[in-house]
């Protein structure tokens, strides 16, 4: 199957026409059986991607966590939902970055740890500084 000519198709005009989308995508890939080679003459397709954030909605104006088409069966997540999906070890998003092994995601869900108790560590440093300068 030709999963390019499918997306130039009127049916996936969204992907290309939707003011989040379009240019601010960064990922779009197969989803489900076809991302898992477990597809069949009788399967559907599944496309899942990534786009950029909008200015609007790193202001805090407007939310936005992901655009779903229901008929196509996509699902485009925003970047800071799929990195925190991805932080939480969570398997759907395994299909977008293909068929990554469990072993990449303890190494992320490890360096989350890590990640936390640095910025606790430099928290705990630098309040504890910024008391003593108080104290003076």
């Amino acid at each position: 199957m030709d999963f390019k000519a499918l997306m130039l198709t009127k049916e996936y005009d969204f992907l290309r026409t939707n003011e989040r989308l379009g240019s601010r995508m960064i990922l779009l890939g197969l989803g489900g059986s076809h991302a898992y080679g477990t597809c069949n003459e009788n399967s559907d397709v599944d496309f899942r991607g990534v786009t950029l954030s909008m200015p609007s909605d790193l202001l805090g104006l407007t939310r936005f966590e992901q655009y779903e088409d229901r008929q196509t069966d996509t699902v485009i997540y925003s970047f800071n939902k799929i990195i925190r999906l991805l932080l939480e070890c969570n398997p759907n998003t395994c299909e977008l970055l293909g068929r990554i092994s469990m072993k990449l995601y303890r190494t992320m869900r490890s360096a989350w740890k890590w990640r936390r108790q640095t910025v606790r560590c430099r928290m705990s440093l630098t309040w504890s500084r910024w008391g003593r300068l108080w104290s003076m």
